[in-house]
């Protein structure tokens, strides 16, 4: 019971579990395309179905987390917030610097920014409610557990959802887009890494995608 116990807060079961709800987002999307033949719906259904699932599995940590928010946040918002604008703008930079270098955005944005103007209010939620959701679970929720090695587990989530963003163009040069992914990572997961509650990341994730989402419609791209 006790080795069972002792694996379970080690950063492999960590990795075993995030591949695997990895692995159920994208089984449910291609589920949901297989039944309608649209992309943008098999987005919003394949997160929700997901969210489901790992909500459904994990609701008793999910709903402690939520109601520890405001305890596990005590004290720390003014330094998330500056950490959080401190990695966006690296982001901002290296996607700026990265552009003028390759001349074209990433294949992961330049995909997005496709579905979000083909479907503005599906891709809104989509993307800017449900896949912030989904993400945060599957990458990040799995190492709530450990209790040590912390600055080895914030490494190894930052990279996989970093390099799992630039997973579709891993030729060079367009892999050098996993900086700017590497960034906008730090931004989002310092919030669970200082707390502890994957509800701080969530809100953080939710933030940048809505902000994103609000200035390419305002903006048009």
């Amino acid at each position: 019971m006790g080795t069972s116990r002792t694996f379970k807060s080690t950063c492999f079961y960590a990795i075993l579990v995030s591949i695997l709800l990895f692995l159920l987002e994208g089984f449910s999307v291609v589920f949901v395309l297989m039944l309608t033949n649209n992309q943008e719906i098999s987005y919003f259904l394949g997160y929700l179905l997901t969210i489901l699932i790992i909500t459904y599995k994990y609701k008793g940590e999910l709903i402690n987390d939520l109601k520890n928010l405001k305890k596990d946040t005590k004290g720390l918002i003014k330094k998330l917030i500056l950490v959080y604008i401190g990695f966006i703008l690296l982001m901002y930079l290296s996607n700026i610097l990265l552009y003028n270098i390759l001349g074209n955005i990433s294949s992961n944005e330049s995909d997005f920014r496709s579905m979000l103007f083909s479907s503005p209010f599906l891709m809104s939620i989509s993307v800017g409610i449900l896949g912030p959701i989904v993400e945060e679970l599957a990458f990040r929720f799995p190492y709530k557990n450990i209790k040590t090695n912390k600055y080895l587990s914030f490494f190894i989530y930052t990279f996989i959802f970093a390099f799992i963003h630039v997973i579709a163009n891993l030729s060079f040069p367009g892999i050098l887009y996993i900086i700017s992914y590497f960034f906008l990572s730090m931004s989002i997961g310092y919030s669970f890494f200082k707390t502890n509650n994957i509800c701080t990341s969530i809100i953080a994730h939710m933030f940048n995608n809505i902000s994103t989402i609000v200035l390419l419609l305002i903006f048009g791209g």
